[in-house]
């Protein structure tokens, strides 16, 4: 087999997978919009934290859907709570929005975000299919991963702070529907 045959057939496996990561990527943006629990504990863990709150869910709340400034979250069982950024149309995006898990008991919340398998797939076909072409015009292969990581990171660091603000709005709330704020009292769903 020649260079040309691989780089080829490199090519096309790497089209093929990353139009199959793009529908996984629509999918996977569906079932967390409608919080489907199982897509939230997928995708690689990228903020795990532990804060002491008095917060104590009643059974009552299970189901409910509340947004906040910056996120969104349901309540899933008595000790664990979905989260995830709001979806506006506009405004600055990254490919990895970080959604997880807030699980509470003893006081004691343990947070998981998670960020989306599908994109992290979609850019790496998207670098071997466009790496290619760019390392034929002379462009470094070098700068082209260090553009990407970069990218890469920046997006991270990006979404986990906005998750932790989504976090903290989600906690604060749940911790005044404890006090009776909207917990039991509340007739609206």
């Amino acid at each position: 087999m020649s260079y040309s045959s691989v780089g080829g057939d490199l090519l096309i496996y790497a089209g093929v997978l990353g139009f199959a990561s793009w529908l996984y990527s629509l999918l996977e943006w569906l079932l967390v919009t409608l919080f489907w629990p199982p897509i939230y504990r997928t995708g690689p863990r990228v903020l795990r934290e532990e804060r002491q709150v008095p917060i104590q869910i009643s059974s009552m709340q299970v189901g409910r859907m509340r947004e906040t400034k910056v996120g969104k979250y349901k309540v899933v069982s008595v000790d664990t709570v979905l989260y995830r950024n709001r979806n506006r149309m506009f405004g600055f995006h990254t490919p990895f929005p970080v959604r997880g898990t807030i699980k509470i008991g003893n006081q004691l919340a343990t947070i998981e975000g998670r960020i989306p398998l599908g994109p992290i797939v979609f850019i790496l076909c998207f670098l071997c299919f466009i790496g290619t072409d760019l390392r034929f015009i002379g462009v470094p292969e070098v700068f082209i991963l260090c553009v990407i990581f970069g990218l890469f990171v920046f997006g991270v660091f990006f979404e986990r702070s906005r998750a932790r603000r989504a976090v903290q709005e989600t906690l604060e709330e749940l911790s005044l529907q404890g006090k009776g704020m909207f917990g039991i009292h509340d007739l609206h769903p």
